[in-house]
């Protein structure tokens, strides 16, 4: 039996039910270590990482000039490298954010 030690995921622009359900599976996952969110229309990304001592969740928040570690499997990439070649999002079907926003939001505390 294998169990997951490492979860990517790629998600849609608005936050909901679906990304907090999501979420919250894969963090219930015993053997995993680390959950990586990526935005689809820009590099960006979320890392949830498993602290080994007191087995809670911490997150990172990746930006597209970062690296991004996955310590789980003793890789470094850098973020920008995972969308080379990636077709760019049109502004009529995703409406797009300026280059300087953010492309991920936390995820509220609430419903």
């Amino acid at each position: 039996m294998h169990l997951p030690i490492l979860a990517v995921d790629i998600f849609g622009r608005a936050p909901g039910p679906d990304r907090k359900r999501r979420l919250a599976h894969y963090l219930s996952l015993g053997s995993l270590r680390q959950y990586v969110l990526l935005a689809p229309h820009q590099p960006s990304a979320m890392l949830y990482s498993r602290d080994e001592e007191d087995d809670g969740w911490y997150q990172e928040a990746i930006g597209a000039h970062d690296l991004l570690h996955l310590t789980s499997v003793s890789l470094a990439v850098p973020l920008a490298a995972l969308y080379e070649g990636a077709p760019e999002a049109s502004p009529e079907s995703d409406h797009a954010e300026p280059e300087d926003e953010p492309g991920l939001a936390f995820l509220p505390d609430d419903d």
